[in-house]
């Protein structure tokens, strides 16, 4: 009898302790990002990225025709454009929003979607990784930060990527208030 309460017991917390860990990634095919075409957007995308498996999600960049930018995310040939400048494609941007093909996350600087730049991901995220969406959304990040660290790639000619890995270690409180946040989010 006491075997058998304590196996139950061990059984409870064995599912607390799975429910209460963050359901991660429903699917373990890469998440693709847009690399972005200035140091600036690559820095972010890689700070974004990098955040992104840290909570065991894969990533992958990939470079788009940045003339068929909509198409490409509505598609999902891309599922996460973190710079998406609004004038440049605002009709299409728009028409993609209606057929739910894409979904808008708000702004980079204050998570407003009235932001010159926008955080658009593909429609199918919201199935495959609900979760990722929940983190991209919470992410704000300043212009003057982006730009101190795109000076700072220019000046000791780094990349993107070793920009992004020394913010992150610098800045470990940041990026998991961004991951913790987002846990707590009614799903987007």
């Amino acid at each position: 009898m006491i075997l058998r309460s304590a196996t139950g017991l061990v059984l409870f917390l064995v599912v607390v302790v799975m429910l209460s860990l963050p359901a991660a990634a429903k699917s373990r095919d890469p998440i693709r990002f847009v690399r972005g075409e200035t140091m600036e957007q690559q820095i972010f995308v890689q700070i974004a990225g990098m955040t992104l498996e840290k909570s065991e999600f894969k990533v992958t960049y990939v470079d788009i025709d940045l003339t068929n930018r909509t198409e490409a995310m509505a598609s999902g040939v891309a599922h996460v454009f973190l710079e998406f400048p609004v004038t440049d494609a605002k009709d299409a941007l728009a028409a993609a929003r209606k057929k739910r093909r894409v979904r808008v996350l708000g702004g980079r600087l204050r998570n407003g979607r009235n932001e010159a730049t926008l955080k658009v991901v593909w429609e199918g995220m919201q199935a495959k990784w609900p979760y990722a969406i929940k983190v991209i959304k919470t992410m704000t990040f300043p212009n003057d930060e982006l730009r101190a660290l795109a000076a700072r790639a220019s000046a000791e000619g780094l990349s993107p990527e070793a920009v992004a890995a020394d913010w992150m270690a610098a800045n470990v409180p940041i990026w998991k208030r961004w991951r913790t946040a987002s846990k707590n989010w009614m799903t987007p």
